[in-house]
């Protein structure tokens, strides 16, 4: 049986205590970035006080209570303008956007300018 070899001592220098380098600072983290209003919280008012809660579509589908506001010329576009943005009920959210033609044809949905 073969002996091993000794193994070398390296000169692995000893590690710099807190003390030596001194007290340590806090780690501040960065504020988390708040999303971008997709609208105005005046303009959702507005368009809640119009409707009166109630779902302004009224497609086959509505169950008559608005909890959703709905871009007639989509997220993107004259977010400051009342005009472009109904209250609608679920359904008929999701009967807008699976619908465009006949959405398009009774104004729930129109095109942008640009």
């Amino acid at each position: 049986m073969e002996r091993r070899k000794e193994l070398k001592r390296t000169g692995i220098k000893r590690s710099i205590t807190q003390m030596e380098r001194g007290p340590m600072k806090p780690r501040v983290k960065p504020m988390p970035r708040k999303a971008a209003p997709t609208v105005a919280a005046k303009i959702r008012a507005k368009v809640r006080q119009r409707s009166r809660g109630v779902c302004e579509a009224v497609t086959p589908v509505c169950t008559g209570t608005a909890v959703h506001q709905h871009h007639k010329a989509g997220r993107g576009a004259n977010l400051d303008n009342a005009s472009l943005i109904i209250d609608v009920c679920r359904s008929c959210h999701d009967f807008i956007h699976a619908h465009p033609t006949e959405a398009y044809e009774r104004g729930w949905l129109v095109k942008r300018n640009g």
